[in-house]
């Protein structure tokens, strides 16, 4: 009975265990729910990542897409040449036309003054 003098409160060993068996009981309760509270996040967290990447992806996709349709340098310095070639030889060919046109032109002015002064000579032959 000396033991229950010492303890004013009347704890006993079979009290104490019942009591820090619930506080352990509890505590297990606080950390199961503690961790399916943490899942929760978790799964959250992993489903607004996903759609992250997904708009991320489409954003990727369509830039690429988009970047497939543009010219590049290269193709575009080689259209250019050719474009200014083209034009260059266009040019020749309407100055080379010009001439020939001229040359032709002329050549019929030519004619027509000789014929005409043959016929004009024939003229005056006969008088």
């Amino acid at each position: 009975m000396m033991a229950e003098g010492h303890n004013p409160d009347g704890w006993t060993f079979a009290t104490l265990y019942k009591h820090v068996s619930m506080l352990s009981e509890a505590s297990k309760e606080a950390v199961t729910a503690a961790i399916a509270a943490a899942q929760k996040a978790v799964d959250k967290a992993e489903g607004a990542q996903q759609l992250r990447n997904e708009a991320q992806n489409e954003w990727r996709a369509a830039m690429k897409d988009q970047q497939a349709t543009f010219a590049d340098k290269e193709q575009t310095d080689r259209r250019l040449a050719n474009l200014e070639q083209a034009l260059a030889s266009q040019t020749g060919k309407e100055r080379g036309v010009g001439l020939i046109g001229s040359l032709i032109i002329g050549a019929c002015v030519i004619l027509s003054v000789l014929v005409a002064a043959v016929g004009l000579a024939f003229a005056i032959m006969k008088h």
